[in-house]
């Protein structure tokens, strides 16, 4: 065969058996490219022992410090003249942020030739693996790494506001050098190659570029996390997406280094293995050569073994009888292009994780065999902590006592420990088959089968259970689990097996599998319960998904539309108490010292509270908002929307702690599409969209945050809940044109509290913008006037600093400014600070200053010196401003200040316009200080004032003006630290950045958040008047038991029948525990029901 330049038989491929012969030539020849977007090229052959380590002169010669002792370079197993850095667990290497060349890039390739001593350390996440290179920095931020993460590259470029997402190759041969390539672009796209082969790929959306940062060499953090051990021959980061070089950078790379064949990955199957080897300049497989294999020290037969080659990769298979157990060794001998050398490569398998086949009665099509073993204490067999010992008890001899059964859906939980709230994505549970008082631990096999009409269908399975779990998927048709989300792993020797093994709490995992032929397949569902509660749950989807929110396709595997299968139950209060909503407003009610932390126990309290405003007004508080944007200002931060209003029922003083909201408000959807609402809540919140007038609940579709926690449940598709705090989330529904009821329960636990609600047509997950932005849902759209300053300007006198003599606070700062005003343009002062008297009065178009010696930016930028700035930093000074806004058009406007530290704002009428009152605070950092009053001169309350020596004083004022001139006079001192000063205002809307009061006027449109119409009452009386948790108990059922939401102080008549026509009483006066009341009716005490296929039960509010 003729040489060529690179891989002489790309393209070619031939499949032989062992025995035959046929020569073949391979020949490689390597070029160095280095691509202009090579920034960072860290090479072994460079390294000088227990030295830093530097980059190539063409990549500028960035060093990496060494941390810690014991690297050197290492020439054994490499080509000649090539070596690599030995970093045996110890020390790493850290470029500082300064000399970061990835900072701000758009796209990322971060490539290395390493060779590892065994596994690595293992996790979800890629900071989680044993680091090649990495800049993990501390949250979810815009960082990146990729690591050797157990025997697998794991790589990610994750963005801030989106959750972390990490890709991984499947699992590879650990003791052989290879090439491993992670690439990120801002199209969200990112890819693991392995010796140049796409391996993995994934789309996050996550577009935003990397953040800047120091990252280490052989860790994961530049604090040295997660430390390789093994040798590492090269090291390269491009600012480009090189995916499509992949192939060329990686020949480059094994061609240097590589001193023989490289083995990228050796693997078990359930009939066999498989063993991929790649070809080097060094080296090439002779695939026609002899090659022998040992298995278990036995040697395989010459037909089961079969050698393919394609290019510079060779692929022997075998198959041999392969035992359940925990490994298996191999001995495998390679033949070499040139003479008789061969290369011997020798190691052990972990087998595969489940049985082939397992005790317990079959299932079928719609049908699931289900065999539970009870484990605990003696004589039952003890709890499984993983697979493997749950394994062991099944397979026992003497077999374990067992209990069979089926069921149309693998969807079971011990009644006992696990209520509505802790079962999985569907609530609608089975009970287990031996439901036994009290918790119940056991070991459970689920069989049943599945038909598949499309080759290549890609379903994703979704399996939730509490402990771990093993789930096989076979058929003749083929195919393997190709992509995993949550708790879950593929288990490297079986491709068709899911798993998540050991730990503790609820498995929490999906895989995506890929259907190679339409058939019928079988699916085995092995699982354990190790202690607490217990439950197991299998669901699907078509498609392939990371999380269960990311949509609402997910059924029960199986047949889910079997009568026999319990209704869903309620998870959090419904029906809470409180206002119903007026027209353009959210009713809210606000429970002070509520008691309740976390969304378990604000339902309890909901459910249970007879509490009102009238009979406990000191702690119980109605009121009417125009949207959703509270915080404590006492003890409350900010999130995507400003200027936060206080709470209805804010006292003004203290830090509020366990406190329940409860808002209801109507909304109007003006057109059938998709809408986004956006959430941040502190504590826990629940957001529920009804349906109005007998229309059905919508269902949201999708949610996206920083992380995954925020979620909506097939129980429950019309509500998304969180029940920790500070996480923006945003769940997309798909909404006809009408309009829906809006339910928001909210729990402040302790520290601080805010919440706020806002929407946007279209669909925007996290880390996109819709135009024009998010709002506040019920704020109207309008179009925002920003008035003008009246020519010349802002006048502004100036202090000098320095003037510690007179107090810090808004009566000393009159006192620098007039101490300054009365100084001589003469006095030696100016000289001494450098300054120019002249500037002590000064005109401006704008009223946004900053000491730049010693002072942050505020809301604007670039920013002034203030007028009077020294060479130093400054403190003890004031400035005074005064300027006329023109009016042209009548109405409420929201006009502000901030700064650090205090000052005021004093409004006068001019031009014939009395003085404006000020009526109310709009918004404050400082509720304490922030007084309105009567400015000097004046008689009404024109002026708000905020004396405090420290912190920034942002406070926006509302008031109502009327065409014509009004002037402004505000005042700005600082003490000491950095300051900056603002002044800005427009007309009124929510929530908005309005710009700096300037001498040129403005507008800007703003969008609506969606109308809020008036909340009217349907008959009877309670609009959410229903039966709801409905949960059945024994088999056959014994009895019945839900709840009926209502109100306090009524009674109920609740009756039963089997046909909806013919009904008895169950009993007359039951009388309401609050906003859910229980009950539960014994079947056998009532012979008309008892024993009956179907039963409806009704609750009528007695007058």
């Amino acid at each position: 065969m003729e040489s060529q330049p690179k891989n002489p038989v790309n393209n070619i491929t031939t499949t032989y058996r062992r025995g035959v012969t046929l020569a073949i030539l391979s020949t490689a020849l390597s070029l160095p490219i280095l691509e202009a977007s090579l920034v960072g090229q860290w090479r072994g052959t460079d390294y000088v022992d227990g030295q830093n380590w530097t980059s190539t002169p063409a990549t500028g010669s960035i060093v990496a410090t060494i941390n810690g002792t014991g690297a050197t370079a290492v020439t054994s197993g490499y080509a000649p003249g090539t070596k690599a850095v030995d970093m045996p667990g110890s020390p790493y290497f850290v470029v500082a942020q300064a000399n970061n060349p990835l900072n701000n890039a758009t796209a990322i390739s971060l490539v290395a030739i390493f060779k590892p001593s065994g596994t690595g350390v293992t996790g979800g996440g890629f900071h989680q693996g044993s680091g090649l290179i990495g800049m993990e920095l501390a949250g979810v931020t815009n960082d990146w790494g990729m690591s050797w993460n157990g025997n697998r590259i794991a790589g990610a470029a994750p963005g801030a506001g989106v959750m972390e997402r990490t890709l991984f190759s499947d699992p590879l041969y650990a003791s052989d050098l290879k090439v491993a390539m992670f690439t990120w672009s801002n199209s969200g796209v990112q890819k693991i190659y392995v010796n140049g082969v796409l391996v993995s790929t994934q789309n996050t959306g996550i577009m935003s570029p990397r953040s800047a940062g120091a990252f280490a060499l052989g860790a994961t953090t530049s604090t040295g996390t997660n430390l390789f051990n093994g040798q590492i021959a090269e090291l390269r980061v491009y600012n480009s997406d090189e995916s499509a070089n992949a192939a060329t950078i990686a020949d480059d790379l094994k061609n240097t280094y590589a001193a023989d064949i490289l083995m990228e990955s050796a693997a078990l199957t359930t009939t066999g293995g498989r063993f991929v080897l790649v070809d080097t300049t060094a080296a090439q497989v002779n695939a026609a050569g002899n090659f022998d294999l040992f298995y278990d020290g036995v040697e395989v037969a010459d037909g089961s073994v079969q050698v393919s080659k394609s290019g510079a990769r060779t692929t022997v298979t075998y198959t041999t009888l392969v035992e359940y157990g925990p490994s298996h060794g191999y001995d495998l001998t390679v033949p070499k292009v040139g003479g008789s050398n061969t290369n011997y490569f020798d190691s052990s398998l972990p087998s595969y994780k489940l049985p082939l086949t397992l005790p317990g009665p079959a299932g079928s099509v719609g049908t699931w065999g289900i065999r539970e073993i009870l484990t605990g204490a003696t004589p039952l067999p003890p709890n499984a902590g993983n697979i493997s010992a749950a394994v062991s008890t099944v397979l026992a001899d003497p077999a374990p006592a067992n209990t069979d059964g089926s069921a149309p859906v693998l969807n079971h939980s011990d009644p006992d420990t696990n209520d509505q709230g802790g079962t999985g994505n569907f609530n609608n549970d089975f009970n287990v088959l031996v439901n036994a008082a009290d918790d119940q631990n056991w070991v459970v096999t689920g069989k049943t089968q599945v038909t598949i009409t499309t080759p290549g269908e890609l379903r994703t399975f979704s399996v939730h259970g509490d402990d771990g779990f093993a789930m096989r998927v076979t058929g003749t048709g083929g195919g393997r689990f190709v992509h995993v989300g949550g708790d879950a792993q593929i288990d490297e020797s079986d491709f068709q097996t899911l798993y998540r093994d050991g730990g503790t709490g609820d498995s929490n995992s999906r895989g995506t599998f890929r259907f190679d032929a339409a058939g019928t397949y079988d699916i085995t569902y092995f699982g354990w319960d190790g202690g607490g509660g217990g439950y197991h749950e299998v669901a699907w989807a078509p498609g392939t998904y990371f999380d269960d929110r990311d949509t609402n396709l997910w059924r029960l595997v199986g047949n889910d539309t079997d009568p026999s299968i319990p209704p869903f139950r309620e998870r959090w209060a419904i029906n809470p108490p409180g206002p119903l909503a007026g027209n353009g407003t959210f009713g809210v009610r606000t429970f002070l010292a509520s008691g309740a932390t976390g969304l378990g126990s604000l339902t309890t309290f909901l459910n249970t509270t007879t509490r009102t405003p009238e009979n406990d007004a000191a702690n119980t508080v109605d009121a009417q908002v125009s949207y959703l944007n509270h915080r404590d200002p006492n003890n409350g931060g900010f999130n995507r929307f400003l200027d936060d209003r206080p709470f209805p029922g804010n006292n003004n003083t203290v830090d509020e702690q366990n406190v329940v909201t409860v808002a209801k408000g109507r909304i109007s959807i003006p057109a059938t599409g998709t809408y986004t609402f956006i959430t941040t809540s502190d504590d826990g919140f629940v957001f529920r969209l009804k349906g109005v007038n007998g229309n059905p609940d919508p269902s949201f579709r999708r949610v996206t945050s920083l992380s995954g926690d925020p979620r909506f449940q097939m129980s429950n598709l019309n509500e998304v809940y969180y029940d920790q705090a500070n996480n923006e989330t945003r769940a997309i529904v798909d909404l006809a044109a009408g309009s829906y009821d809006i339910e928001y329960l909210q729990v402040e636990n302790v520290g601080g509290f805010a919440y706020e609600l806002g929407v946007a047509v279209g669909e925007w997950p996290n880390q996109t913008t819709p135009p024009g932005g998010f709002q506040l849902v019920g704020v109207p759209a309008t179009t925002v006037l920003f008035p003008a300053v009246a020519a010349p300007g802002w006048t502004v006198e100036s202090s000098i600093p320095g003037l510690a003599q007179y107090s810090g606070n808004i009566l000393g700062a009159e006192a620098k400014i007039s101490h300054t005003q009365a100084l001589a343009t003469n006095d030696p002062i100016w000289t001494t600070l450098g300054l120019d008297p002249a500037n002590r009065i000064t005109t401006w178009p704008s009223l946004d200053f900053r000491d730049p010696q010693d002072g942050g930016e505020g809301s604007f930028s670039p920013t002034n010196a203030w007028p009077l700035n020294t060479a130093n930093a400054d403190n003890d000074y004031a400035m005074r401003a005064t300027g006329n806004i023109i009016i042209t058009q009548a109405g409420y406007y929201h006009l502000g200040f901030q700064g650090d530290d205090g000052g005021y704002m004093y409004i006068y009428g001019a031009g014939g316009n009395p003085d404006p009152v000020i009526e109310s605070i709009v918004f404050t950092n400082l509720p304490q200080q922030a007084v309105i009053g009567t400015a000097t001169g004046s008689t009404v309350n024109n002026a708000v004032r905020v004396d405090t020596g420290t912190g920034n004083s942002r406070t926006i004022v509302r008031t109502l003006l009327q065409p014509g001139e009004y002037q402004i006079k505000t005042l700005f001192f600082e003490g000491g630290g950095g300051s900056f000063w603002e002044v800005f205002g427009g007309s009124e809307t929510a929530a908005y950045n309005y710009p700096l009061l300037t001498t040129t006027a403005g507008s800007a449109p703003v969008n609506g958040g969606l109308a809020l119409i008036e909340q009217t009452a349907t008959q009877p009386g309670d609009p959410n008047f229903q039966i709801t948790s409905l949960t059945l108990t024994g088999s056959p059922v014994t009895s019945v038991s839900f709840n009926i939401a209502g109100q306090p102080g009524e009674t109920y008549t609740l009756e039963g029948s089997t046909n909806l026509t013919d009904w008895i009483e169950l009993t007359t006066n039951l009388t309401s525990t609050g906003t859910s009341t229980p009950f539960t009716v014994n079947l056998s005490e009532f012979p008309e029901l008892n024993g009956e296929a179907k039963v409806f039960f009704r609750a009528t509010v007695n007058e």
